[in-house]
């Protein structure tokens, strides 16, 4: 099969008759894209510079609104990371003095119950006659165990008192007797 195209003519179609946009958009367009060629070197060069001009404007002016915008987002952002840290810093200080307050309230409730227990045990050996001397020896974590730590002392105690007064009554017959 072989075709020729050589008979034919070329269709021409006229397209702007389709087009939507009515006579006087269609001559603004036009209007907007018309440009008159400079003529001399020096036209040539101040449209150049018009239009870098321009261009750079336009360039800056985007770029001040890109700007403006990231300015506004980041301070948005700052000022919200700021109230949120200012509550956690409330936050955090008032649980820093709580934990203090409880830390020194263990503190004293020790000491109290320190004194109470050093208390008790001078009172149970002036009670059993002993020496209050040994009230540091003898002080523990409860009431019981103290009691339990001065019977064991009064009974060594004592024991060291009888021996104390056999050796002197000993020695003082020895002396008598020589």
């Amino acid at each position: 099969m072989n075709v020729s195209f050589k008979n034919q003519h070329p269709m021409i179609m006229h397209l702007q008759r389709f087009a939507t946009d009515s006579d006087a958009n269609v001559s603004r367009k036009r209007e907007k894209w018309q440009c008159t060629l400079p003529k001399t070197i020096e036209e040539y060069r101040k449209a150049l510079q018009s239009e870098g001009d321009k261009r750079v404007t336009m360039a800056l002016q985007t770029a001040k609104a890109k700007w403006e915008e990231e300015y506004k987002q980041k301070l948005y952002k700052e000022r919200s990371e700021a109230i949120q840290a200012a509550q956690v810093s409330v936050e955090a200080r008032e649980k820093a003095i709580r934990e203090k307050a409880e830390k020194d309230m263990a503190t004293l409730e020790k000491v109290l119950n320190q004194t109470e227990l050093k208390l008790k045990t001078i009172y149970l050996l002036n009670e059993r006659k002993l020496p209050i001397t040994f009230v540091d020896f003898l002080l523990d974590q409860n009431v019981k165990k103290i009691e339990r730590h001065i019977d064991q002392f009064q009974i060594a105690f004592n024991r060291a008192v009888e021996e104390a007064v056999k050796e002197s009554h000993v020695t003082q017959r020895r002396e008598e007797g020589a």
